[in-house]
């Protein structure tokens, strides 16, 4: 009975390094960021778990600086977008949003690092997920006790993708999905200006004399917003809390093979490494369960896609059995005929130029591997996150086995 479920209790175990920040604290790569915080009484406008660091701008009288450097970062990028947001022609779809604003109620999330709001209609049913771009994790105006005024790549989530591009980001991926037909498999997400008082701003928990001071010294706070807009996706269970279940009703290796759609499986595997998603962890993957009760696996929150550089690709499918199996005849002959120039075409369009070659780099190496017929969806995926060591590219299209490339990336992190 042990043998039975140990590919099951394996899964388990690797899902659980894989769960959401709130779950386990942290895994920033911030290397100062303390693993466990205490606020600390001399962050008076509670910027939170950085303060340590934070701080020593207050000492060197530089913090009020640094606060107004980032307003005026945030203030450009979103008047900049709020020109090129018309462009996109996305008329039915702000029209709908502004009429849920107007009628509706915007409720903060309270789960995650970064700030996300549920947009509810007036029947209180959710209709959008919206997530300001100066909220999220380590930017300015985050209320989850990860503030933070730097924008430097010391004080960054991962290393090679900057602060304040989330929301293009999300978009990004979504547009890339959808040029890739698997539109399915994530969220449809599109750019907005929003203006709301429910959003935060860094002056929101601070005292009557505290914010007095904060706003002779900076002025009032902008509640109008550059965000990244996903429709609600209703009827889905998160992943991690799908497995625990698995295991609680102590299915095997074969049972859980039957139960999720291999075609969505391998689809969604495709999607995140043409994205190369650095977060595609078990919290932030959800599935729904068709009428014969097949589950069909989908990704949120796409932030953290398309680095600058291949590295810290994070895909918690790869644990599980059905990532044993090869690629199928279809998924072989899409991956040869990707729609490469469209897909660049648009990681211009939402100024990730800088992600650009990364994103060639990895297409081109993917296309050798899926020439080769023996790999599996786990080995693939494997060579994929070998690019970020040393001669990665060498060792992405070379002979070593899987558990040789496994010790390499596993000593080198």
């Amino acid at each position: 009975m042990k043998r039975k479920h140990s590919c099951v209790k394996a899964l388990i175990f690797f899902l659980f390094f894989l769960v959401p920040l709130q779950a386990r604290e942290t895994t920033l790569y911030c290397e100062d960021i303390p693993p466990l915080y205490t606020p600390h009484a001399s962050d008076t406008l509670k910027f939170g778990r950085l303060w340590q660091q934070i701080k020593r701008l207050e000492e060197k009288g530089l913090l009020f600086e640094m606060i107004h450097e980032r307003r005026e970062e945030i203030f450009t990028i979103k008047n900049h977008w709020k020109e090129k947001i018309s462009s996109l022609g996305e008329v039915k779809f702000l029209e709908d949003l502004h009429i849920h604003l107007s009628k509706g109620t915007l409720k903060a999330s309270n789960q995650g690092c970064g700030a996300a709001y549920f947009l509810f209609d007036e029947e209180n049913i959710p209709k959008y997920v919206i997530k300001p771009f100066d909220e999220d994790i380590l930017c300015l105006n985050n209320h989850k006790q990860f503030a933070s005024p730097y924008s430097t790549k010391a004080f960054r989530v991962r290393d090679h993708i900057p602060l304040y591009r989330s929301a293009q980001a999300e978009a990004l991926s979504f547009a890339a999905a959808t040029l890739l037909e698997l539109q399915h498999l994530t969220p449809s997400t599109y750019l907005a200006i929003i203006s709301h008082d429910h959003f935060f701003d860094l002056s929101d928990r601070l005292d009557a004399s505290e914010n007095a001071h904060l706003l002779q010294k900076l002025g009032p706070p902008d509640r109008e917003k550059f965000c990244s807009v996903q429709s609600y996706i209703e009827g889905i269970e998160n992943l991690y809390h799908l497995v625990e279940g698995w295991l609680a009703n102590n299915l095997s290796e074969k049972n859980i093979l039957a139960l999720v759609d291999q075609e969505d499986f391998e689809n969604l595997f495709l999607l995140i490494w043409i994205l190369y998603d650095t977060d595609a962890h078990a919290g932030n993957l959800y599935a729904t369960q068709d009428e014969n009760g097949i589950y069909h696996i989908l990704k949120i929150d796409n932030g953290l896609t398309f680095p600058e550089k291949n590295c810290h690709l994070l895909n918690a499918l790869y644990f599980f059995p059905q990532a044993k199996r090869s690629l199928s005849p279809q998924l072989r002959e899409t991956i040869q005929h990707l729609p490469i120039k469209k897909i660049a075409d648009k990681i211009l369009f939402f100024e990730l130029g800088d992600a650009l070659s990364a994103f060639y780099e990895r297409v081109e190496v993917l296309q050798q591997i899926a020439c080769k017929k023996d790999y599996s969806l786990r080995e693939i995926d494997l060579r994929l996150r070998a690019l970020e060591l040393p001669q990665g590219r060498e060792l992405a299209l070379g002979d070593l086995s899987l558990d040789e490339l496994e010790n390499l990336i596993s000593s080198d992190s």
